[in-house]
């Protein structure tokens, strides 16, 4: 199925404890691929909320195959993916798909079977969508991130919004003419 855009998110949720699991699940997706800073972790921290430990416990006994993708260092991911027990995968590089989809090989799932959760329109979601996974938008989960997130990538990212609400309306617009 081809995305009307690269950029819209499937599903956009507060929060990843807010995730949908039994309906994902009833659409097929026995994986989840997340992003490390402001999805997991707040930016640049190796802390991890007890909450977001026990969440991640609960999905792996669930079902859900997990892994941590993340554009991060090794130093960085490395250490969280052994906190959560997960496979953690760092300098991803997205919005390529390269690590995304090496991430879902290593998990032994298709792209279909996978949904990528991250807070960023133009690395995580454009990412996701390339590689043909479910993807989910979260809000960040601390306001202190890269400067170069703050100020370019959230600038493009509320631009790209509005472009699209804008395209909704035209459309609904004409649906209901």
């Amino acid at each position: 199925m081809k995305k009307e855009s690269l950029f819209r998110a499937d599903l956009h949720i507060h929060h990843i404890r807010e995730l949908p699991l039994d309906l994902l699940w009833q659409q097929g997706i026995r994986g989840l691929l997340f992003d490390l800073d402001n999805t997991v972790t707040a930016w640049r921290s190796l802390e991890v909320a007890e909450e977001t430990r026990c969440f991640f416990a609960a999905l792996q006994q669930r079902g859900f195959r997990v892994a941590i993708v993340s554009n991060s260092d090794r130093a960085r991911v490395a250490p969280v993916g052994e906190l959560l027990d997960v496979l953690a995968l760092s300098g991803a590089g997205k919005p390529s798909v390269r690590t995304i989809l090496h991430a879902c090989d290593q998990l032994g799932l298709s792209p279909g079977q996978t949904a990528f959760v991250g807070d960023q329109l133009l690395t995580d979601i454009l990412g996701a969508n390339r590689a043909g996974l479910t993807s989910i938008l979260t809000d960040v989960v601390h306001p202190k991130e890269f400067w170069g997130t703050r100020y370019l990538s959230r600038w493009l990212e509320r631009l790209i919004h509005a472009l699209l609400l804008r395209k909704d309306k035209r459309t609904e617009a004409k649906s209901n003419s």
